[in-house]
């Protein structure tokens, strides 16, 4: 990419298996039966996932449910993503693991994500140059004030949820849905 201009924001997966169940167009089985896809692999070349997405095939808005779970790997893999989306890097920190399931209805998105994470640091930058000015540094202090630095399971052995809640434009995306329902569960889970 030229210097000057911004970088794509991207999540990679690899050694990636998938099982599509009941894809058709058999509408008395469709009816019946919704399409479950099944996935397995690695998110941004560290940690191990699962993933299973169950669609009901039918007009109108769309209804699912999506749970999944996410194993260790450094938090600063995501940079690939929140980097170029958002201006903000990720400097240290180890995710252990991320556990979610949220059902998509009516136009909304609603769920619960648990996450267990340490030793998180970040700062805000500019997302094409990567710097960051005096604005961006005391907004960086800000935000690592607001922020916590870990969540870990409580007394109880219990790792506390994060509510999922997001309203569905209906211009969103099916993958974008996606993403921004899990957001809204990581940004509540963050905030101190």
């Amino acid at each position: 990419w030229p210097e000057d201009a911004p970088h794509p924001a991207h999540v990679d997966f690899d050694k990636l298996r998938v099982r599509v169940l009941h894809a058709t167009n058999d509408t008395v089985v469709a009816d019946s039966l919704p399409l479950v896809i099944d996935g397995r692999g690695r998110l941004l070349g560290a940690a191990p996932f699962h993933t299973t997405i169950t669609v009901q095939v039918r007009p109108g808005p769309i209804r699912m449910r999506a749970e999944g779970e996410v194993g260790s790997m450094p938090i600063s893999r995501f940079n690939t993503f929140v980097l170029p989306a958002n201006g903000l890097e990720i400097t240290d920190g180890t995710v252990e693991n991320v556990a979610f399931w949220f059902n998509v209805a009516g136009g909304k998105s609603v769920g619960e994500l648990r996450a267990v994470w340490h030793d998180l640091d970040l700062r805000l930058v500019d997302p094409v140059t990567g710097k960051q000015n005096f604005g961006k540094k005391l907004k960086s202090v800000v935000a690592r004030m607001i922020s916590k630095n870990h969540n870990q399971p409580g007394k109880d052995g219990k790792v506390p949820a994060a509510e999922i809640q997001y309203d569905i434009p209906p211009t969103d995306t099916f993958w974008g849905l996606f993403w921004r329902s899990l957001k809204s569960g990581l940004g509540k889970a963050m905030k101190n």
